[in-house]
């Protein structure tokens, strides 16, 4: 089965030459390439025709769900694979992943995609729905738009073998200015739907994004009060971005009230990191290293670090506080080459 890469594009044509280049490892699955121009006025069309791609311009509409659906229609295949033009193709195994596709049923399912989002002093990593029959599904929201079933119907999920990255935003400047773009979508997106979980929570990764913790934290509590379900792809990222307000903020009676209420995430990475974080701000030092060490077993986490360096951190921390200094260097030693705060607490105990 072959597919449709769509791409919507507008002023970075730098990014779309990457991300365009990147489709030469899809080489046999991919059957063409569309680019939706929105408005550029760089050279994006030319580098999208260099590249062979079918460019499609419409004025920008402000409306993230129109734009995804109206380039699927004008795809030739029915099976379409969105990227962004600040993502690219870092691995795939075609075999599998067409081995895959016949396997399971796509008039229900649609393609998870799995997105390293590389940002200036992390990395993180996400689960995207790209891949869809366009007879099937199709996206909904003007703004952080999802993928719905055009009957209405359950959508269920299948993680593929694609890997992309996502670089975002290179300045601060530019990340601010999407901020702000994307609140004005929302906000008026929840005067229409002022009980919906997940603008809610969009509404408070705005604010975050904007260092505006105050209005951040209000609009995740507003989201969870109204108790998502927790297999909800955003519900564990709207808890995690709450907590880490509270911590923040020394409200750390409040973070472990959050925390509780979602035992469903016990085994999870980030979820015992996050325990042994607000144990840590609490100086309950006995129960920061029980969880921080359990951190450090867990095989997968979404935040880089969390079961590694950044657990070794804390626990250098935690055992300098305790007057225990061989251990502290011990794990400070461990973090040091990849955490810079941990080099320089390492730097301090051995003067």
């Amino acid at each position: 089965m072959r597919v449709s890469v769509c791409v919507i594009t507008k002023d970075e044509s730098k990014k779309l030459a990457r991300c365009l280049e990147s489709l030469k490892s899809l080489q046999g699955l991919v059957a063409e390439v569309l680019v939706l121009d929105t408005g550029s006025s760089d050279d994006s069309i030319q580098v999208a025709e260099r590249f062979g791609a079918k460019v499609y311009q419409q004025a920008w509409r402000g409306d993230f769900a129109w734009a995804r659906n109206y380039l699927a229609s004008q795809a030739k295949c029915d099976l379409v694979l969105f990227l962004d033009t600040d993502e690219w193709v870092a691995g795939v195994d075609i075999p599998a992943l067409e081995a895959l596709l016949g396997q399971v049923d796509l008039r229900q399912t649609v393609g998870r995609i799995v997105r390293l989002n590389l940002n200036q002093t992390s990395q993180t990593q996400s689960l995207e729905p790209r891949l869809y029959l366009k007879s099937y599904f199709n996206f909904e929201r003007k703004i952080h738009e999802q993928v719905n079933r055009q009957d209405g119907g359950p959508v269920y999920y299948q993680d593929i073998p694609l890997v992309i990255k996502h670089d975002g935003y290179a300045s601060q400047e530019l990340l601010l200015a999407k901020a702000q773009r994307n609140l004005d979508l929302l906000l008026t997106e929840l005067a229409k739907h002022p009980q919906d979980s997940y603008l809610l929570f969009q509404i408070g990764k705005s604010y975050y994004s904007q260092k505006n913790l105050e209005l951040a934290q209000k609009y995740f509590e507003a989201s969870l009060k109204l108790k998502p379900a927790y297999s909800l792809g955003y519900v564990f990222n709207c808890l995690e971005c709450l907590v880490l307000i509270l911590l923040a903020t020394e409200q750390v009676s409040a973070a472990q009230r959050w925390l509780a209420t979602y035992p469903e995430y016990e085994h999870d990475g980030d979820y015992i990191y996050l325990q042994a974080l607000s144990f840590f701000v609490e100086k309950n030092y006995d129960f920061a290293k029980k969880y921080f060490n359990l951190a450090l077993k867990q095989p997968i986490v979404k935040v880089a670090g969390r079961n590694n360096f950044l657990a070794h951190y804390y626990l250098g921390l935690v055992y300098k506080e305790e007057g225990a200094l061989g251990l502290a260097k011990q794990h400070l030693s461990l973090a040091a080459d990849k955490f810079s705060p941990a080099k320089e607490e390492l730097l301090q105990l051995l003067q």
